[in-house]
């Protein structure tokens, strides 16, 4: 899956660089760097709202350093956790 942060000039303003080296740590701890492609783009076209990730093609918007480790909890950990019935 990819994982793609927004690296644009409003983007790495409001904390892009934090945001990647949090997404990196939480990868590893939850040992999946190999399962997630972590990478960068220009800009993502979502100038204005906050860090913005897009997750294997879902937009993930409003993201800050003191908020990506629970959008991480949210949004991206679910996708590799197995939900109990």
């Amino acid at each position: 899956m990819d994982l793609v942060v927004c690296m644009g000039s409003a983007c790495h303003q409001m904390g892009a660089f934090e945001v990647v080296t949090a997404l990196k740590r939480l990868l590893k701890e939850h040992n999946l760097q190999d399962a997630v492609n972590l990478k960068g783009a220009f800009c993502l076209g979502e100038c204005g709202k906050g860090v913005v990730l897009d997750f294997d093609g879902r937009r993930i918007l409003h993201v800050q350093p003191d908020t990506v480790e629970t959008i991480f909890d949210e949004e991206i950990l679910p996708c590799f956790v197995e939900r109990k019935s």
